[in-house]
């Protein structure tokens, strides 16, 4: 391959990889994102299930009734 065409190849694959690192790093931030957001959603759950439990309690006990 004459020097041209290698430089012409080695810019190329160059331009690639930083395409290809930079959407990576743009994906890895939205995992990110995704994850706090999903641990936050799960904290909420489960704080909120001993209240859910007991209303749910009360109504059975109460036969629906307030």
């Amino acid at each position: 391959m004459s020097s041209k065409a290698e430089e012409t190849v080695r810019i190329k694959m160059e331009s690639l990889r930083l395409s290809y690192d930079t959407e990576v790093l743009f994906l890895q931030q939205k995992m990110d994102a995704f994850t706090v957001s999903f641990r936050k959603l799960l904290e909420f759950a489960r704080d909120r299930a001993p209240e859910t439990t007991e209303c749910q309690d009360t109504v059975i006990h109460t036969g629906g009734s307030r």
